[in-house]
């Protein structure tokens, strides 16, 4: 007896239907379970958010450095960090309007205490009356110690989901070449991660520095600060040092996208 075959213009052979009825839905179902076993199983992104699609102005004074940002009266102690579309920052914008009053239009980036927003170019900036806004005070200096990964803040905050690990490296690297200020991730004992904004030792834009470093676990040493809440670190790009053996492996390959997906702000 030849076997059974199918075909379009014949009636359905009979001994393919149990095929059909039975077989077929069942490795549909497994492929479904499957899927959802995978699914489960892979770390929360974060909570981020991006705005992409609804534009908000704001009014502020501008701040070039260490990197662009904007401190507005309700942000004057966190002041909202400014970059471009794609992966450019807006440093040859803002850097000429220092300390000058500004109304400015774009998308925000939010995760946490940390804002940012994403400007067009330079027509999404116009000077407006002057407002008394001092900039964040700096706080003295305290030496640490810290294990933690590297990451590009803009994708960090919400562009990108995840926006940590090997599997982000290569646009990490790219967003922190085009000027995004980088950030150290940190994981308390809790599982609470916070962020600080890493900076040279003369307090200036250190980023490109860094990419060597970009996504990976690391010990960095300097001295931690506050601009107002703003927490970050003077560091010596040099001294940044890659984790190595068993330190490497129980960092694990990143605290970006596992556990705890919130962001706290150090206390003290």
């Amino acid at each position: 007896m030849k076997n059974p075959f199918f075909v379009g213009y014949l009636p359905f052979p009979k001994a393919l239907k149990p095929f059909f009825q039975w077989v077929v839905p069942l490795f549909l179902l497994a492929g479904i379970a499957f899927v959802y076993l995978i699914s489960s199983e892979v770390p929360a992104a974060g909570t981020g958010t991006w705005n992409a699609y609804d534009k908000v102005s704001i009014t502020g004074v501008v701040k070039a450095k260490p990197y662009p940002m904007i401190i507005t009266s309700d942000r004057a102690t966190h002041p909202v960090l400014v970059v471009q579309l794609g992966k450019l920052d807006a440093t040859e914008i803002l850097a000429p309007l220092d300390g000058k009053t500004v109304l400015i239009e774009g998308f925000m980036i939010e995760r946490g205490p940390w804002q940012m927003m994403e400007i067009e170019g330079p027509e999404s900036i116009v000077e407006a009356p002057t407002l008394a806004l001092a900039s964040p005070l700096e706080s003295e200096g305290m030496y640490v110690s810290l294990v933690g990964e590297i990451v590009d803040s803009k994708c960090m905050l919400g562009v990108m989901k995840p926006g940590a690990g090997k599997v982000h490296r290569d646009c990490a690297e790219l967003c922190v070449m085009g000027g995004m200020p980088p950030m150290l991730l940190v994981k308390n004992d809790r599982g609470e991660k916070a962020a600080y904004l890493l900076v040279d030792q003369d307090g200036n834009a250190v980023g490109r520095r860094l990419i060597p470093h970009i996504a990976l676990p690391v010990e960095v040493e300097g001295l931690a600060f506050r601009m107002g809440d703003m927490t970050a670190i003077k560091v010596d790009p040099t001294s940044v040092q890659a984790l190595q053996g068993p330190a490497k492996l129980a960092f694990g390959e990143s605290i970006g996208i596992a556990g705890s997906s919130s962001f706290c702000r150090i206390p003290g």
